[in-house]
């Protein structure tokens, strides 16, 4: 195991803070980005240029609770940032996804803030659930789209 930053607890208590703003669709979720900060979601092209666009463009999609499960995390330290690369899988709605991602978390005045974020999707969306008639076929593709457009990956 690495041995533990000085700004370890710090840091976790964000992430667990982030983790649940996320979960329960909470729209503090924004507050742990930088002003400045830059997002990649998930099969984009263009980076989002601070905070208020992430929130633009991303709000209206995080209405709802959802659950996340860390599969896998490390981190690396550089004075006061540390990256964050971790494995989680997010489902939500009956719909799971497994991504990966890579934060960069830094001191601002307002505390320790997500600077970057880099998300990417590993494998296709899927439903726990076997639909069994037509009309469960089509709202379990309308999940994985809706899914899909959370991550903002193209269908």
């Amino acid at each position: 195991m690495a041995e533990k930053h000085e700004h370890d607890d710090e840091i976790q208590k964000q992430l667990d803070g982030s983790a649940k703003a996320y979960c329960n669709g909470d729209p503090a979720f924004f507050d742990y980005f930088a002003e400045d900060a830059t997002v990649f979601s998930a099969g984009a092209s263009e980076a989002l240029k601070g905070r208020e666009a992430y929130r633009h463009a991303f709000a209206s999609r995080l209405k709802g609770k959802r659950e996340v499960k860390i599969l896998e995390q490390s981190r690396q330290w550089f004075d006061d940032r540390v990256v964050i690369a971790q494995t989680a899988q997010i489902t939500h709605e009956g719909i799971t996804a497994n991504i990966r991602q890579t934060m960069v978390w830094g001191r601002t005045n307002k505390g320790w803030q997500v600077n970057h974020l880099h998300t990417a999707l590993v494998g296709s969306p899927f439903s726990s659930e076997v639909p069994k008639t037509a009309g469960a076929i089509r709202v379990l593709n309308e999940r994985v789209a809706t899914m899909a457009a959370v991550l903002g990956v193209a269908q």
